[in-house]
C-alpha cells in the first residue's frame, strides 16, 4: 500500500498498468465553491477528459472515500484500477475535468496499491 499527499490543483501520481486506488481523503477549503475531486486513467496532467471516479467535496469539507469498504459493506464498491497511470484533479464539474481552485485551498491524499 502506498500514499501520495498532494497539495495542488492537478498532477500524476505514476504512470504505468495496474495501479489500484483503495481510497481517497480530500480537504475543500474554499468558503463556497463545492468542487469535486477527479481520478483519471492517464499518465499526464487532465485537460478535459472524463474522469474515472469523481467525488463530491462541499466548500469547507473533508472527505474520506474507501473503495474497499464500499465493496464489503454490499454498496457496489469501485474497481478503480487504472490502466495507463493515476492522474488527479480539482474541477468544478462532475463530468469533464474543469479546473478550479488553488494549492492554498484544496489537498487530498490518495492511497493505491501497485502490483
Amino acid at each position: 500500500m502506498h500514499h501520495t499527499a498532494l497539495s495542488d490543483v492537478s498532477g500524476v501520481i505514476t504512470g504505468g498498468a495496474g495501479k489500484r486506488v483503495t481510497g481517497v481523503l480530500a480537504d475543500n477549503a474554499t468558503a463556497a465553491t463545492v468542487l469535486w475531486f477527479q481520478l483519471h486513467n492517464l499518465a499526464a496532467d487532465p485537460t478535459n477528459e472524463e474522469p474515472l471516479v469523481a467525488v463530491r467535496v462541499g466548500a469547507g469539507a473533508l472527505v474520506q472515500v474507501s473503495f474497499e469498504d464500499m465493496a464489503r459493506d454490499g454498496l457496489g464498491g469501485l474497481d478503480a484500477t487504472f490502466a495507463d497511470g493515476i492522474a488527479w484533479g480539482w474541477s468544478s464539474t462532475r463530468d469533464t475535468y474543469t479546473a478550479h481552485g488553488t494549492a492554498s485551498e484544496v489537498s487530498a491524499t490518495i492511497f493505491y496499491e501497485e502490483p
